[in-house]
């Protein structure tokens, strides 16, 4: 089959898939779709440059031709482009099962010097605190310990043996946080949460994952910072 159908057939399916997701039913233009579906789409929004200019080879394909053959034959870069496109907006990879582990916690009553030494143990520097309900509290993370550590530990005190967590926490960053998401959420919507707090000048510490992003659900897997170059390889790779 020739680039332009293959690039046609991709592009017919993205317009049908912008029009379902804004809703609209009768003729709107390519363009408005995508600045419709951007403003609430990560996909779009991140390929919405692309999106545009590849309706303008569209218009290319269907209305210039010589002798009734298409002139703007796309390359193969190009379809492959349209394609990926294509497919991340049908079926974009998710965070489950790539980031589906089981996620270790403690409770606020628990001593610092557990925290240090689960963390230890498990190369991890961030740790779901609960509270004596069984249910979310907050975040540990190995920076809150050493703030704490440097303002209140005097050298061979022994304190790290009795302290509970529950003092620790309350040398937490307040531009630090950690937010649940859905077993849905998708890679592009990942990044876009990081760059997020990011652009506010906020460390986002972590993503725990549960069924409908609810703090009261079984922790079905955790991301943070060092899981971000495993998604864009991913995508690099969809």
């Amino acid at each position: 089959m020739k680039n332009s159908r293959l690039f046609l057939n991709s592009f017919s399916e993205i317009e049908n898939y912008l029009q379902r997701y804004t809703n609209t039913f009768k003729h709107e233009s390519f363009t408005n779709l995508v600045n419709k579906a951007s403003r609430t789409n990560s996909i779009v929004k991140q390929y919405k440059a692309d999106l545009l200019e590849l309706k303008d080879l569209r218009n290319a394909i269907v209305h210039e031709r010589y002798n009734g053959q298409v002139i703007a034959e796309p390359h193969d870069g190009t379809v492959e482009l349209i394609q990926k496109i294509e497919r991340l907006l049908k079926d974009p990879p998710k965070v489950l099962p790539t980031f589906r582990k089981k996620v270790i916690t403690l409770r606020n009553i628990d001593t610092v010097f557990d925290a240090v030494s689960l963390m230890t143990k498990r190369s991890v520097t961030q740790i779901p605190i609960l509270g004596e309900d069984n249910r979310y509290l907050d975040l540990l993370t190995s920076n809150t310990i050493v703030r704490w550590l440097g303002s209140s530990v005097k050298p061979d005190s022994g304190q790290i043996q009795n302290v509970d967590i529950d003092e620790v926490l309350k040398y937490k960053e307040s531009s630090n946080v950690c937010l649940f998401i859905t077993a849905q959420t998708n890679f592009l919507e990942v990044l876009e949460i990081f760059d997020k707090y990011k652009n506010m000048a906020k460390k986002l510490e972590a993503l725990i994952i549960t069924e409908n992003g609810r703090d009261d659900e079984e922790f079905m897997g955790i991301i943070t910072n060092w899981d971000l170059p495993v998604i864009y390889d991913a995508l690099d790779r969809y």
